[in-house]
């Protein structure tokens, strides 16, 4: 099955919230790949199929990861800042300047939760990190 909203091309009839449900769904049964990318798995694919975020949350999204990719801070550090500055509060009253870009389509050369096995196998980490990366990079760094 092809995401209209990312391009992914899914076995059989799995969509990607499938796969982005399975993937959360390793991080609450204490698979330690899962859990140590959680909040990248959340900001990507919420990147990736924005209709599902409120706009604050968007923008909070788009905010760490400029933080993280755009500046090279440690993802750990920018959401633990986040909590303590009340980061989310801030987010939310953002009036849409900044929020990241909605976008209705695939995006050309970005690769997909498609790529991510659900399994969690080793080397789950580095493809996670390579998908948050290659949606940063095409979606709103350097805007």
């Amino acid at each position: 099955m092809r995401c209209a909203r990312c391009g992914a091309h899914l076995p059989s009839a799995e969509t990607c919230p499938d796969r982005f449900h399975a993937m959360l769904e390793a991080d609450y049964r204490g698979v330690s790949r899962a859990f140590e990318v959680h909040g990248r798995v959340v900001f990507t694919y919420q990147a990736q199929h924005p209709s599902r975020a409120k706009p604050w949350m968007r923008a909070a999204h788009r905010a760490g990861t400029n933080e993280i990719f755009g500046r090279g801070r440690d993802w750990r550090a920018v959401l633990a800042d986040n909590r303590r500055s009340g980061g989310v509060d801030r987010s939310k009253s953002i009036n849409g300047a900044g929020e990241m870009p909605v976008v209705g389509q695939p995006v050309a050369g970005e690769q997909t939760i498609a790529e991510i096995d659900p399994a969690i196998p080793a080397g789950h980490v580095a493809r996670v990190e390579a998908w948050a990366r290659s949606v940063a990079e095409h979606r709103f760094l350097g805007d």
